[in-house]
């Protein structure tokens, strides 16, 4: 097992670089933004994924976009946002994990741009009133997803 030191960027985004040397992956968020875009590069590198507990507990951010070049969103990566009212999920993402955006009690809208994703269910935990869009080239389904 490999060990890299983290980095941070100007946004409050820290940042290691994947074991292959191919990539960054996003280990932990201590901005303080309401709208964050998480860069398609770090250091002329893809950022290819967002580690387990990146944004957890980031009760300011409202908004998030996620770039194309993520393929892969840990558990529990935006556990109690408090405050994220929606997120963007591009093409490129291909698996998100357990739980991902857990305890976000405020989260509206989820737009996924990938039918070929691989999701639990379990990411949908706790929500009260949320849509979810899937776009699938042409056309999109809508759901909405009430837990009482």
């Amino acid at each position: 097992l490999a060990l890299f030191s983290c980095e941070e960027a100007n946004e409050g985004l820290n940042y290691q670089k994947t074991e292959d040397g191919k990539g960054y992956t996003v280990v932990k968020y201590i901005g303080e933004e309401k709208i964050l875009e998480i860069p398609e590069e770090y250091n002329g590198l893809p950022v290819v994924a967002i580690e387990p507990y990146a944004f957890s507990g980031r009760d300011k951010l409202e908004t998030l976009y996620i770039p194309e070049s993520v393929e892969t969103i840990g558990e529990y990566a935006f556990f109690q946002c408090n405050k994220l009212l929606d997120a963007t999920i591009p093409s490129g993402v291909k698996s998100i994990g357990e739980k991902a955006f857990a305890g976000c009690e405020y989260l509206t809208y989820i737009y996924i741009f990938n039918y070929y994703i691989c999701i639990t269910l379990t990411i949908f935990i706790y929500f009260i009133n949320c849509f979810i869009y899937f776009y699938f080239q042409r056309f999109f389904i809508e759901f909405i997803k009430y837990i009482v």
